[in-house]
């Protein structure tokens, strides 16, 4: 029977996890002393981009794959069942199950300790080299027969990969819906914020200040893109940084059913925190997969360069691995600490 400092122990490991725009819309709630029930919060999921919870549905399988380390590291197996109450429950996303056992080997309890330190780095450049052997040992860590993980170190394959996560990134600049839910999760200061991103965590400079906060506004932004803005925002946070780095990493699913995409938010976190275990740097481009996938409500022509990039995805997977390509991953090492984005307080996410 897990002890009220155990279960403090695995939900502060939950919340650890990574979420888009460090939006942390999941809630848990305890069935006695050993089910554990999880989540979407109503309130931050459900919209937008996310109104068919692809964004909600990963950051809640990262959430699950953190608890269910954690559980190992103090002698408990989680068993997870996703959807417990069916298809008329959406909301309802898993129920774990925790037994005492001693499966935990020295390789999960390893990713296990990762999950604190582990974090978004928007620096660059990134150095080092990522060699085929390291490339090995990250994929080893994929443990669902859906997913697949493909490496990228060699310089024109890198290359060759940028324009389509490029395109995708501006199509986020250039639909006023997209753009609008960007902006309503920046925090245009310094200070540490609970929820959000605040500007040292995107990694805006002092000078750039004022003209990141103009480009919140959609008309300007309109007026902008006229000048070829929403390419250069986008050579600026994908083609620089990604040039400047030494291996790409490609996450695939084989399905796209819910229960899949929950599963790919546990893989996510799984290759993340293999990264963190090998000292190595990750900065995630969620655009190229997710935006393809989910046809968001924007205009003609970003629909059409959404289409090129599923067909650039398709015919980068189709020799490669099963499945679509969903996340990328740019890796590489870098020195210095950076600030992480904040948490809301355990009580916050009591259901």
């Amino acid at each position: 029977m897990l002890t009220d400092t155990q279960k403090i122990k695995l939900i502060k490991a939950g919340i650890c996890a990574p979420s888009a725009d460090n939006s942390q819309p999941w809630l848990y709630g305890w069935e006695g002393n050993d089910v554990l029930l999880l989540f979407l919060d109503e309130s931050l999921s459900g919209e937008a981009t996310d109104s068919t919870f692809v964004l909600s549905d990963l950051a809640v399988g990262a959430v699950i794959e953190s608890i269910v380390l954690e559980a190992m590291t103090i002698g408990y197996h989680g068993e997870v069942e996703l959807f417990p109450n069916g298809d008329g429950k959406p909301f309802d996303i898993a129920q774990i199950k925790f037994s005492q056992s001693n499966s935990g080997n020295d390789s999960e309890l390893s990713l296990a300790n990762c999950i604190p330190a582990r974090c978004t780095d928007r620096r660059f450049p990134f150095t080092g080299v990522v060699d085929d052997r390291m490339l090995s040992d990250i994929q080893d860590v994929v443990n669902d027969s859906e997913h697949g993980l493909i490496g990228f170190n060699q310089n024109q394959d890198i290359l060759n990969i940028i324009p389509t996560i490029a395109k995708a990134e501006q199509v986020r600049f250039e639909s006023q819906q997209l753009h609008q839910e960007i902006f309503k999760t920046v925090v245009f200061n310094r200070e540490h914020s609970p929820t959000g991103m605040n500007l040292n965590v995107l990694g805006i400079k002092w000078f750039e200040t004022l003209g990141f906060k103009l480009l919140s506004a959609w008309p300007v932004m309109q007026v902008l893109n006229a000048l070829g803005a929403s390419k250069q925002i986008a050579n600026k946070s994908v083609v620089l940084p990604i040039k400047q780095s030494p291996a790409l990493l490609l996450l695939t699913t084989s399905a796209q059913s819910r229960k899949s995409i929950v599963n790919s938010g546990r893989q996510m976190q799984r290759v993340w925190l293999k990264c963190t275990e090998m000292g190595l740097s990750v900065q995630i481009y969620a655009a190229p997969g997710v935006l393809s996938l989910i046809k968001p409500n924007v205009g003609k022509n970003q629909l059409e360069t959404l289409s090129a990039v599923e067909s650039d995805l398709n015919n980068l997977t189709a020799s490669l691995a099963k499945g679509r390509g969903l996340l990328f991953f740019r890796i590489g090492f870098i020195a210095g600490a950076i600030e992480k984005t904040g948490r809301r307080a355990q009580s916050s996410f009591e259901k």
